[in-house]
């Protein structure tokens, strides 16, 4: 299981910059003056395009160059798909410890305290993800499963969306991801001390 793990993340990690380069190369060609019906460039145009599309639906051309999009969806998508390399990996390295513990039969309360605390501020993160991304693949409110995540992530999100969203993007589920992620190191911190 935990070699899976680690197999599933440098897969996400190498794919993660493979596409991301797509998009960069799609706008340095551009910005070079490439031919657009050139081999290389109308390929990775048509590429990328589907993922381009939608934010050109919501950004007008008041807020931002239209030749600017496929940068900032390159940009999104080195953030998330280091995002979840990061999540695997953190749970790669729990499964190891706890692996570890039952082994050598030195799991401890403080241990296990610390593990269920990361594994806990883990499971919320993938819950904002799944909250971005499943509308993304066609799951809204009419599934049960997205009904449940947005419960238990919206009374988070919603006080932070009245001061972090900016145009056509909303921060509050970076912002709660990077809040989370000190709440969880300064509690295991703590546990860490008391035992």
């Amino acid at each position: 299981m935990i070699f899976a793990i680690e197999i599933l993340a440098q897969i996400i990690f190498w794919a993660t910059l493979a596409i991301a380069g797509m998009f960069f190369l799609r706008v340095l060609l551009t910005w070079a003056g490439a031919n657009p019906f050139g081999r290389v460039l109308y390929t990775l145009t048509r590429l990328t395009e589907p993922v381009v599309r939608p934010l050109r639906y919501q950004v007008g051309r008041r807020v931002m160059r239209f030749d600017l999009l496929p940068l900032v969806a390159g940009i999104i998508l080195l953030f998330v798909g280091f995002m979840i390399w990061h999540l695997l990996l953190r749970i790669k390295i729990v499964l190891e410890v706890l692996d570890r513990a039952f082994e050598f039969s030195t799991l401890t309360p403080g241990l296990g305290l610390q593990l269920l605390i990361v594994l806990a501020g883990t499971s919320y993160v993938i819950a904002l993800f799944l909250r971005i991304l499943l509308p993304y693949a066609g799951i809204g409110h009419g599934s049960r499963f997205y009904r449940f995540i947005f419960s238990i992530t919206e009374p988070v999100l919603k006080p932070l969306r009245r001061f972090l969203v900016i145009g056509m993007f909303d921060l509050s589920p970076v912002v709660v991801i990077f809040v989370l992620d000190i709440i969880v190191r300064s509690l295991v911190e703590s546990v860490n001390r008391m035992a």
